[in-house]
């Protein structure tokens, strides 16, 4: 399987968390690592993290799968393969944060063991006017230097991991205030 399909990104400390997809991979990791450095949460960083390694990760987040080109199924079921090793070798209890806009990311979640707690994530609200970009949710508005569908998807899953990694909603929204989305 082509690893332009499929990463792995684990983050050790306390908490173990393990990123996967194809989809806003790389602005997750670098929204994570922001907030949890701004909250003085411990980290090693670790991209070399393979297939073969074993998981037992406390939290992650399957982001999309890589859909078939030209009628070539071999990677996409391989991705799903692994995506559902992925969620069976979860630590007992983990939480597992999943883009509820994929079907067969949600048919995963499903699927998975009835220990992990599954939660979904969507693109977060905001909104642009003359003062700036703003991240919104119902109680509060939040200004940031970011805009787009992928980097407000990237922020939703985000928010939910480090929800799970016992990092607070003001603590995050403080933190994701000074983050800055470096071009690719």
């Amino acid at each position: 399987m082509s690893d332009r399909r499929m990463h792995f990104i684990a983050f050790e400390g306390k908490v173990r968390i393990i990123i996967a997809g194809v989809s806003e991979i790389d602005s997750i990791a670098g929204m994570m690592m922001h907030v949890f450095n701004c909250c003085g949460k411990d980290l090693r960083y670790n991209q070399d993290f393979s297939e073969s390694d074993n998981y037992k990760a406390d939290i992650a987040i399957i982001s999309g799968i890589a859909r078939p080109v030209h009628n070539d199924t071999s990677d996409f079921d391989d991705s799903i393969s692994l995506l559902k090793k992925l969620t069976n070798s979860l630590s007992e209890g983990a939480t597992l944060v999943y883009n509820y806009d994929d079907e067969l990311l949600k048919d995963i979640a499903n699927e998975s063991r009835a220990d992990i707690r599954k939660i979904p994530y969507k693109m977060h609200g905001y909104f642009q006017n003359k003062l700036g970009i703003f991240a919104a949710t119902h109680n509060r508005t939040v200004p940031v230097s970011f805009t787009g569908d992928d980097n407000m998807k990237s922020l939703s899953a985000v928010r939910e991991v480090c929800l799970a990694a016992g990092v607070s909603e003001d603590e995050f929204y403080e933190a994701i205030r000074s983050y800055v989305v470096t071009p690719s």
